[in-house]
């Protein structure tokens, strides 16, 4: 107990030291939560922790942070109450998406199967109702096909995000529009390489209506 207490000291004194830019200590302040038996407080530190981790392309230890936090999320899971509150899961969910989502985005320039593998974790996390979201897991999936020349596969991901997406929102959406964008991008160039030319044609005037 006694040193459970001292590593929960040393978290919120580092958290004091590095309030203005929090990054560069995230991961031993989720060190020190997590031997301080403090999960729920530990689970965000390693999530930002792994994202540093990725943006500086230190890919290992972003694949090691964050499956330390998806494994503490089983954990915070398996401990919580039997009837946990609405908020509760819903947080649960979101972490647990972007940390799913943070893994394959590090696995899918050298391991496109396992980003998949990531990327469906974060879909089964996600709700139907975030369409941006599983619009977005459905492109970066379709980026994985790509590169393997399995151009159909990829054709079938792009048109799920599509689906997903639905049609032009009533109201501006700048977020919705830029996910539509990227899709589209997307869409043509596989056509492109996989000599879909009417696809092809019809993704470009696509665009060009959007």
């Amino acid at each position: 107990a006694r040193r459970r207490l001292l590593h929960h000291r040393v978290a919120e004194a580092l958290e004091s030291i590095h309030w203005a830019d929090l990054d560069p200590a995230s991961r031993q302040i989720a060190a020190h939560y997590r031997r301080a038996g403090r999960p729920a407080q530990a689970i965000p530190y390693y999530l930002r922790a792994g994202q540093v981790a990725s943006r500086i392309y230190a890919q290992q230890e972003a694949i090691a942070t964050l499956e330390r936090a998806l494994a503490l999320l089983v954990t915070e899971t398996r401990d919580a109450p039997l009837s946990p509150g609405r908020s509760q899961v819903a947080a649960h969910s979101q972490m647990a998406a972007q940390c799913h989502e943070g893994l394959g985005d590090v696995l899918a320039p050298n391991q496109p199967a396992a980003a998949r593998s990531a990327y469906a974790g974060a879909l089964q996390e996600l709700p139907q109702e975030d369409r941006l979201a599983r619009a977005r897991l459905h492109r970066k999936t379709a980026r994985t096909w790509w590169p393997e020349g399995e151009h159909e596969k990829a054709l079938q991901a792009v048109h799920r995000a599509l689906s997903i997406l639905g049609p032009e929102p009533s109201t501006p959406d700048a977020d919705w529009w830029d996910e539509w964008g990227q899709v589209q991008h997307l869409r043509s160039m596989v056509c492109y390489y996989s000599a879909r030319l009417q696809e092809l044609d019809e993704a470009v005037k696509d665009m060009e209506r959007g």
